[in-house]
């Protein structure tokens, strides 16, 4: 992969996350990205907690699907999910600093 490459990522991530509001919302901010690779990372705040005191499952989602949006459009093509699932290991609070890493796996029509 060439540095061009990397640089046509970044592009595409800067353009995408002009107006992507819920992504600034979540306050994500990007580690790195390269052609089909993504990794951000983002705080816990006192907004995302469920009624356990712990982050909702639903931002850990959202966090994931963000960062996987942005690592499957690298390429230039609009790209958008057909399934996806996610695994709860242990849970998050308030303060803490949670990364999210997303990785193409497959660039096909099916």
């Amino acid at each position: 992969m060439s540095n061009k490459d990397n640089e046509f990522a970044l592009q595409v991530y800067e353009k995408m996350m002009e107006t992507d509001q819920f992504s600034k919302w979540l306050g994500l901010k990007l580690d790195k990205i390269k052609e089909g690779f993504c990794q951000m990372h983002f705080e816990i705040k006192e907004q995302m907690l469920n009624g356990f005191d712990s982050v909702h499952g639903g931002i850990l989602f959202a966090a994931s699907d963000s960062a996987f949006a942005f690592a499957c459009n690298t390429h230039g093509l609009i790209s958008v999910a057909l399934d996806v699932h996610i695994s709860y290991v242990r849970p998050a609070k308030e303060g803490e600093e949670l990364t999210v890493i997303a990785q193409k796996v497959h660039l096909g029509n099916k």
